[in-house]
Order: structure tokens, then sequence, then C-alpha cells
């Protein structure tokens, strides 16, 4: 069984608006994320003989609120990680930690420097987040192929990210 991780906010979840998060209005904002449908399809593909987990740079404090957005939404999964620093700012570090820990292979994020930093310091492919339709072809290679420690995935539809942790050659 792959272990493989999304993020909520920019890939399950649209609408952040970041300013008004450093605002302090978490809860409320998180309550309110508009839901993308298209992912249910993929995730359930992607189910199929997988776990799959939920890894927000999101505090520990809005479980409540995520754990009733995901319930809400029909989201399944096998594992909910929220992040245990004071701020938002730390969710490299926090997701890097994570999926060390729990032996992710996959972790699908919308932030490059989260993708920089997960491929850089851990055996995890992480992948950069262009939509649902590009992740559905990762559903065409062998994901048996992320248990060997790959730390670099390949798809068309991906931009280069700062390190070039990412390649776009499909």
């Amino acid at each position: 069984m792959t272990k493989i991780a999304f993020d909520i906010d920019g890939v399950l979840a649209h609408g952040l608006d970041i300013e008004e998060l450093k605002n302090g209005a978490g809860n409320d904002i998180y309550a309110g994320l508009e839901f993308a449908p298209e992912s249910t399809g993929v995730m359930q593909r992607f189910r199929q003989g997988n776990g799959i987990y939920i890894l927000t740079a999101r505090p520990e404090d809005c479980r409540e609120v995520t754990e009733e957005w995901l319930r809400r939404n029909g989201v399944e999964y096998n594992g909910l990680f929220l992040n245990g620093y004071s701020t938002w700012e730390l969710g490299p570090r926090h997701k890097a930690e994570v999926v060390e820990r729990e032996g992710i292979r996959l972790l699908v994020d919308d932030d490059p420097r989260i993708v920089d930093y997960v491929n850089e310091n851990t055996g995890c492919t992480a992948v950069l987040f262009r939509g649902w339709n590009q992740i559905n072809q990762l559903l065409d290679r062998d994901l048996g192929e992320y248990d060997a420690g790959h730390s670099v995935i390949r798809c068309e539809t991906l931009s280069t990210t700062r390190s070039n942790a990412v390649k776009s050659d499909l």
C-alpha cells in the first residue's frame, strides 16, 4: 500500500484569502471554502489499494472545522495531519516531518516552497498541483515506483520549481 497525501487549501479547496487568514479569521475562512468537486473521482481512483492522507499547514486548533469540512464534502481519508507549529508559515517543515514519520510516498501540494522543501529533505515525491487533470495522469504511472523511494516525478503539465525538483519530460 502506497501512502498518498493531499493538501487541502489550493488542492481540495478553493477560495482561501491569505490576507484574511493573516488577520486571524482562520476557522470562519476554512468553514466557507469551496470544495473542488473534480477531486472526488480522482481521489477515489487513488484510494484503490492506497492510503489517502490529508496533510495541511492549517494549525491544530482548526481541527474541528477541518474535519467537519472534509466530512461535509465527502472526502474519505485514512489520516489527517494539521500543523502543530504556532504558525502556518512553518508548513514546509511540518509537512516534511509528517511525510518522513508516516512513510508517505507521494504528496500533492500547490505551494512550490513545500514541494521544493519536501523533495530536497525527504524520500517522498512531492508534486506541484496544477489541476486535477494533471493529477489524474499520475494514475497511469505505476504507483509502486514511489515505494522505491523516487524523489522526483515527471509530468508534462508541471512547471519547474525553483530547485528544479519537479521536471517536465513525461
